[in-house]
Formats: C-alpha cells, structure tokens, sequence
C-alpha cells in the first residue's frame, strides 16, 4: 500500500454540521424568495394570457390571408388566361372558365371594360348595370392585385372584392373582379375558433365589420367597430387592449393587421371578468404551493443531509484503492471487454451489449414489418373511396372516409363542397394538398398525394390519396373519384428505423476510448472521434479504408492486421496488445479487445473491437511531473499570476506573479478580490462598475461555469494604467451558489496596442483598395470608350460587383461575410432580395472571404443574363435562391438559382465570359462543382462545394472586454 504523509492535524469541522448549515442558509432565504416568484409566476401567467389571446389573432390572420391569396390567385389566373389575348378577346370561352373555375371554389367573378368600368360578364348574374363594387382609380403602371373594402353589391349584399387589372401590350383593356361574401371569411373564423373559446372579428381598413364567429355575425356585418377600437388598432400592427364592445360590455382584445388587405385587422375578444378570473386563482395556487413546497423542502434537505455521509464514507475508501493500485481501472470498457468489478460502469457495459442486440432486433421486427404493410398495400388496404362531381362540386364518401376526416356519414351520402372534405386535414399539408389537387384537375388523369388528416377521433393520421380525373372532350373536369390507403403504420416503421440507426450512432459516439468494426477485409466501417484522435486524421479520411491506408507506420498497419485476420478466421475475441504511435510519431501501446462480428445465421462477417491507450497509465506520475514544472515555467515566461478567493469568507490567494502585475509589495496581504473588495480600488475608474457588473452577472448564471474579462487598472508603484486578461472558472454549490472563484492574469497591453496599429492598418488598406477599383474602373472605362457599350458595361458592373462583396467583407474586417448580405446586395440593383421578383431562403452563414467574392461575382452574372434575356426581362418572371447545409455522408453546401415565368430559353451557341466565369472560376474557388442548364422553362444554376471550405471558422472567441481601448 502507498504510504500517505504526515500532513497537519485534522479539520475540526465535520460535514453533517457544514450540511445542515447550509440547508438553512438556504431554506431562510427561500421563504423571501418563494413569495416574490410567486407573484412573478403571476405575472408571468397574466402576460402569457395576454400573449395568446394576440398569437390567437396572429393565427387568425395567417387563415384570412390564406382566404385572401385562394382569391387572388384564382384572380391572376383567370388574368392570364389566352382567351383576353389578342386584339378580338373570346369572352364567350373566357365565360366558360369563369364560371368553371368560379364554380369549383365557391366564389363569382366579374369582368369589366378597362375604360367604362362597365361589366361585360358577371359569374352571379347578368351583365350590364353597375360595377359589382366602386373600382379604385388604377394607373397605367398598375399590376398589383387590390383588396376592396365591404361595398353593397348586386341585390344590396355586402361583400370585398379581390381587383386585378389585366394588362395587354402594355394596356388595361379589362379588370377582374373576384368577391369574397362575409360568409367565407366567417367559415375561415368559425374553422380556427376552439369550441367555447373568444369570438373573433374581422374589420376593413375602413373599420367596418366584415365577419364575426359568433351569433351576432348577420346582426354587426357592416356597421362600425367603436371609434376607440380602431385607435387602438391603429397604433401598431398587432396588439393587446381592453375597451367595450358595440353592446358595452368589458372585454380584452387581442389584434393583427392582415398582410394582404391593406388595414383590414382581425380582433380575438374574451369576457375581461373571466379573462381576469384566471389570473387570480392561479395567484391562490402558487402561493399556497411555494409554502408547501419550502415546508417539504426544508424537511427533505435534513434528511438528505444524513444521508451524504455514507456514500461519500464509501468514495473515500474507494479512492484509497484507486491510489494504491489495486483498485479497477479508471478508464471505462467496451462492450466487448472483460467486465468490470465497478457495478456502474458494468452497467453501462451490459447496457451497450443490450442496446445492440435490441437493435438487431427491432431491425429485423422493423424489416417483418415492412414486408407486411408492403403486402397489404399490394392487395389493396382501402380505408375510403370518394367520388367527386366536379360539374356540380359534390362530394360523395363512404363510411370509411368520413371517419377518417372526421365527417357525418350522412352528409357524406348526399353532398360535400371541397372546402368542408379538407377542413380536417393538417394545416402544414393543406397548401400542399391545394397544389396537387388543382393539379390534377388542370391536367387530367392519375393523381396520388400524402398528407395528415384528423379523424373523428380527433387523432391525426397518415393517409395516401389515390384517384383519376376524368375530362370531356373539350377539356372540362368531368369526374373525380378515388380511393385512401392508410400509410401510418409505414411512416411508423420508417421513423422508428431512422431513430434507431441514430441511437446506434449515438451510442457509438458516446463511447469513451477507441471503438470501431471492421469488414472481413479490413476495411473501417465504424469509428468513433477516438478513433480519428488516434490515427491524427479525420474520419472522412478512415472510414471504408484499411489500416495500411491510413496508418502512417507500415510496420504498425501490418501487426494490426494481422490481429484482426487471425480473430475473425478463428471466430474467438481476444484481448491483445498493440504498437500503435500517436500522429506525432510518439510511441504508444494500446489494450485493445476485439471479437468477430457475425450477421444474423452466425457467419463472421468482420469485426468489432475498442482500444484503450495503457501508455498513459504507466506514464501518469511522470507526467503529473513534468506538467507541474512547465506550468511553473509557462506562468514565469508568459506573465501570467494565479489567484483565487473564497466567496464564503473572502479568503483571498494571489502567486508572486499577481503582485508583480499590480505594482504591489508581496510582502503585503493580498486585496479582497469579492465583488466589493479592495481588488475594486487598483481596476481603472472608468473600468470599475462595468467589471463589478459582469462579474455579478456572471456569478448569478448558473450556467456559467467559466470566465473571461479585460480591463484596465492602475498600478500601484507608478500609476501606470495597463491592460489586463483574467481568465478562471466558478466553483459552484449544489444550489449553484458561487462558492470559489480561481484563474490566472496576464499584462496584454501590448497585445491590445498591437491590435490598435493593425486595425488602422487595416482599414487604411481597405480604403487603398476600394481607391484602387475606382481607379480600375475609370480607367477600363476611358480605354473601352469606342468599344462596344455592352462589354465596357458588362466590365463596369463586374468591377462594382467585385467592389460591393469588397465592402461586405470590409464591414467584418474580411473575417467573413454573411451570405445574406452577399445575395442582398447582387439584388439591391434589381429590387431588393425582399421584392415580387425574387423568392430568396436559406440558413444564416457566414462566408470565407473568398467564397464572398466569388459567390457575388457570379450571383451578378447570372442577374445580368436574367435581365437581358431570362426571367427578368419580363414582367410575370421570377427568380428563386435557395440554399441549404447538407450533413450527410460528408457536409455539403447548395445553392440553387432558378428562373420561372420567363421568355422559351435555347442554350447559347457558344459560352460567354459570363458562364466561363461561373462554371469555372465559382468551382475553382469554392472547391466544388458548378452546373447551368438551360431547360426551356428558365435558366437553373446549381452550385455544390464541401461545407468547410465555404463556411468560414469561428476562430479564436474574444476575450470580453471591460472599458474603451486608449480611454
């Protein structure tokens, strides 16, 4: 046995008196504490009330906006349609779609005289007369659809209309109207209203009722809201107030504006007694809880208290055999290994074992299970038919549907409208479902869709819909019957499938050490970051290769294989040792343990196997050595001073170091570094409430466990102010109590005055540079004067292009650019990144200055063609730029361009500097490939490269800086 030292006398302090002080230095405060979070669990309940009664009105609106762009959509479809074309529009065939198209959604059209204001043809009624409702005068330039507000229409009924000029050569020959009846924006209210829940609203921009969900909806259409409703409402976007109703009687209001009426606003009321009512109960509840909860507290922290003793009595002696070396080894053992004599880390061993062989099954159960509903499918596992009208828009469903869409059977016997068939379906899938069923009614013939539908049960569901639209001869939807197969029992097996190949994942990367398998020729099919730590490689570079590939030593590669060719011909693990150098050539041994790995009839087919380095523990004590001088040496080379202090007694501790840093005699006592200790006095005025600040903010983040601050102070033997780093960790309580603070401390001024000069430099450089474009610029533009215009502007707009991405990267000090800044500025020129032509998305990154250039000069390359001869050089074309981060096998970055909407595109006949550009200098810079393709329907420009070499590092974190650098 090692024999331990004299050291001095024991402490007199025991813990169960320490336990049980601290429980009361706890549970005294508590009972302060335990009131005020009581009442701000209140107040936190008033504001999350408040917050969903204004998310209720936001969704509200999210619904009418919806209705809105149904309406406007089916608007600009009939705009467009061939038959107004020509300088003799066919308004008889136009009619037909009108009213087919009005017909299928509900709704009717009007077409007027773009001069006259006249209706030529009305969907609900005769033509002539009046307008539907009064026109806003529209100019030539007008192409944007316009909301109405409520007006009489035909027969006195109030309704909104979606306006839309249609637009000819340049002219307004026609303008279309499409109605919205207050009833359908009260359908919309009354589908997102829970049962027994606040009444909802809509008003125009007039303030004029336009629907309401409850029984008042006939009685308040088209009166007004109270004057101080919409003053209220017209304050901001969205909101919460308290105000009367029309009929007096106290109410809370939730509110938001709608996006695509212009001041229409959607209004979430509820009764403010029992709005108010909750509150206060829950005021009661909390109360009384947070006293029986201290009460239970206090008592259990007692009792907990006596029983700390016993099992830190057993992790001394513990401890004590760990120190003599007979104890088990302090690194934790594979699956495969021998077992371990600790019962925690043998558990966790048993449970790896578990875990695999759980998983083998569940794949197997999950493949069984698979085949089945593959099976049932094949034969035709019919949960529901329908048969839809489209001639007369009836649907007729079976049984078996109704219930899965939450329908009466016997409305399901006679008659549907669409609207009420998909009122049941996810609100994630409804637009998808819209898409698809427009579709196959535009085109005729099959149709198949997936999405989630909510049953009478009230459980959503997984159903796939599979049908045939049926067409006259003239191209007229006819009939659309079909049939529902329930796929939930597929989406099942494949989530869980997906959650256990990620819990295996899992658990192969949460083991510690060394841990892999191997194929019967050696090949590397799993590996954990230990693996790749050992061999100094990453794993994209091991996995699917061989020792002999990755294994720098020869000699090293070739004993290993052979281990592993002998244990997977004799079918029997082993536990071997092996010479295996770190990547930095130091020799090495590893204990591995390694077993055959079998498929399911039992037939080896490779190997599994964990390593353990044994190097470090024969060489542990000679280390601890030589870590303690070069840590002596490191703090006397670099400056650096050691302190810590005692929260609980303010007991401070500072090295020679420290006083040598703040001009102070070491013979003196060290100041008090609490928070309102005499440290204070020597930081720099100006510095001096921002660190106490910091410092109390960071102490009271229980998540904090280390930190890092700069400042100034003024050194006692000269008043000198200098620049200081600390860095350190808090050493916490149970409860999260600060108890020690401890770090190091080091003079950076110099550093920080460095920092100063280089970035002057810096920016002197950057102010150079973009001098020196300007001055390329002038003069490409003097020497290409009587060139042809469109290449001495083709070279202007790059040079700008190239000086825009300059000024991006400037702006972070060419640290990197964000590619959100990148894409806005190429699309400043062009109306902005947020405009009608382009549909932008993707995840925030941040670009290696390099990529940031050469991204922006081909993103303006690929605008340029766009404007001359793609879909920007007409008016109803669109651009999408969409990005995205790939994780899997290796990360990947994508960016897609693509054009919609434009003139019919032919590839060029021969290719331009422009796409040279792209498709080899974008790929040479970004590491990746770049392909155009110029399908007739628009231009589509896909860029791929390896995330790595695009993203740019986080680097080195700054240390946070307390004061102003020369203040």
């Amino acid at each position: 046995m090692t024999e331990i030292p004299a050291g001095p006398a024991p402490p007199r302090l025991r813990v169960a008196p320490l336990l049980l002080g601290l429980v009361l230095a706890v549970l005294l405060p508590s009972l302060g504490f335990g009131g005020f979070a009581a009442w701000q669990a209140v107040e936190g309940r008033q504001d999350a009330a408040e917050q969903r009664l204004v998310d209720s009105a936001r969704g509200q609106a999210l619904a009418l906006d919806r209705e809105i762009d149904r309406h406007i959509g089916i608007a600009q479809g009939l705009a467009a349609a061939e038959a107004l074309d020509g300088p003799v529009p066919d308004l008889a065939r136009f009619e037909l779609q009108a009213r087919r198209v009005a017909g299928a959604f509900g709704t009717s059209v009007v077409l007027l005289d773009g001069i006259t204001r006249r209706p030529l043809l009305d969907t609900a009624g005769p033509a002539g007369g009046d307008a539907p409702i009064p026109i806003p005068a529209l100019t030539a330039e007008a192409a944007q659809p316009l909301v109405s507000q409520l007006a009489p229409g035909p027969g006195g009924a109030l309704a909104a209309a979606v306006i839309v000029p249609v637009r000819r050569g340049g002219a307004t020959p026609f303008i279309l109207v499409v109605r919205m009846a207050p009833e359908a924006f009260r359908r919309v209210l009354l589908a997102q209203q829970a049962p027994g829940g606040p009444f909802a609203s809509l008003a125009d921009g007039r303030g004029v009722v336009v629907a309401r969900s409850d029984a008042l909806h006939d009685r308040r259409v088209g009166q007004p809201v109270p004057a101080e409703a919409r003053q209220r409402q017209a304050a901001s976007a969205s909101g919460f107030y308290r105000a009367d109703t029309i009929d007096g009687v106290p109410h809370v209001f939730g509110f938001h504006r709608l996006a695509h009426a212009a001041g229409w606003t959607v209004v979430v009321a509820q009764p403010a007694a029992g709005f108010d009512g909750t509150w206060r109960v829950t005021a009661l509840t909390l109360g009384a809880g947070a006293v029986l909860a201290l009460a239970l507290g206090g008592g259990l922290a007692v009792l907990i208290a006596r029983l700390v003793l016993q099992p830190v009595r057993r992790l001394e002696t513990h401890a004590r055999v760990l120190a003599d070396g007979e104890g088990p080894l302090p690194v934790g053992a594979a699956a495969s290994m021998p077992p371990a004599r600790v019962a925690e880390l043998e558990a966790l061993r048993r449970g790896f074992a578990a875990v695999e062989g759980a998983i083998a099954a569940r794949e197997e159960r999950l493949r069984l299970e698979a085949e089945r509903v593959d099976l049932a499918l094949a034969a035709g596992a019919i949960v529901g038919t329908w048969d839809w009208d489209l001639t007369a828009d009836r649907f007729m469903v079976d049984e078996r549907f109704s219930f899965y869409f939450g329908l009466d059977v016997a409305r399901g016997r006679t008659d549907l409208s669409l609207e009420e068939v998909i009122a049941t379906v996810h609100p994630d899938d409804l637009p998808g479902l819209r898409s698809a069923i427009a579709t196959a009614i535009a085109r005729g013939g099959p149709y198949a869709h997936q999405y989630r539908v909510r049953g009478r049960d009230g459980v959503f569901r997984w159903i796939e819909a599979n049908g045939r639209v049926y067409l006259a001869g003239d191209g007229m939807p006819l009939r659309f019957p079909g049939v529902l197969l329930d796929i939930e029992a597929r989406r099942n097996l494949e989530a869980e499938r997906d959650r256990s190949v990620m819990l295996l994942r899992a658990f192969i990367a949460a083991m510690p050490g060394v841990v892999y398998a191997k194929d019967r020729e050696g090949r590397m099919l799993v590996a954990n970051e230990g693996v790749a730590a050992l061999v100094g490689k990453p794993l994209d570079a091991i996995l699917g290769r061989t020792d002999a590939a990755f294994l720098d030593d020869p000699a090293e590669a070739a004993a290993v294989a052979a281990n592993d060719q002998r244990i997977m011909d004799s079918g029997v693990a082993e536990q071997v040792e092996e010479a295996v150098s770190l990547p930095d050539g130091t020799p090495a041994v590893w204990l591995s343990t390694k077993a055959p790995f079998r498929d399911g009839v039992g037939k080896v087919v490779g190997l599994i196997g964990s390593s353990v380095d044994i190097t470090a523990r024969i060489q542990a004590e000679a280390r601890l050595r030589e870590s303690e001088t070069q840590l002596r040496l490191a703090s006397e080379a670099g400056a650096i001073g050691f302190f810590s202090c005692d929260m609980t007694n303010g007991h401070t501790y500072w090295s020679e170091m420290m006083y040598r840093l703040y001009g102070l005699d070491p013979a003196l006592p060290p100041p008090s570094m609490l928070p309102d200790g005499a440290h204070g006095d020597l930081v720099h005025p100006d510095d001096r409430a921002a660190l106490r600040a910091r410092r109390l903010a960071a102490m009271a983040d229980p998540a904090m466990s280390t930190f890092a601050f700069e400042f100034r102070i003024i050194r006692a033997d000269g008043g000198e102010a200098r620049w200081i780093a600390s860095r350190g960790e808090f050493v916490r309580g149970a409860d999260g109590t600060v108890l020690l603070v401890r770090g190091g401390q080091q003079d950076v001024t110099a550093r920080r005055e460095d920092a100063d000069r280089l970035r002057l430099m810096v920016h002197e450089l950057n102010h150079r540079v973009k001098n020196t474009l300007a001055t390329v610029q002038s003069i490409a533009a003097q020497s290409l004067r009587g060139a042809d215009p469109a290449i001495r502007q083709g070279l202007e707009a790059r040079i700008l292009a190239l000086a825009a991405a300059h000024d991006v990267l400037t702006r972070d000090g060419w640290s990197g650019a964000s590619i959100d800044e990148v894409v806005a500025g190429v699309l400043a020129p062009h109306g902005g990144r947020d405009g009608a032509r382009f549909r932008v998305c993707g995840p925030a990154l941040r670009l290696v200055p390099r990529v940031a250039v050469a991204l922006s000069m081909a993103l303006h390359e690929l605008a340029t063609n766009a404007l001359k001869y793609g879909a920007l050089s007409v008016q109803a074309g669109h651009v999408e730029i969409v990005w995205e981060t790939l994780p899997e096998p290796a990360a990947l970055f994508r960016l897609r361009w693509t054009e919609s909407g434009g003139p019919p595109v032919a590839p060029p006949a021969r290719q331009g500097f422009g796409t040279r550009l792209i498709e080899r200098s974008l790929a040479h810079d970004l590491g990746g490939t770049t392909r155009i393709d110029f399908a007739e329907a628009g231009v589509t420009c896909v860029v791929e490269a390896p995330l790595a070499g695009v993203v740019a590092p986080a680097g080195v974190v700054p240390l946070l800086r307390v004061g102003r650098v020369g203040g």
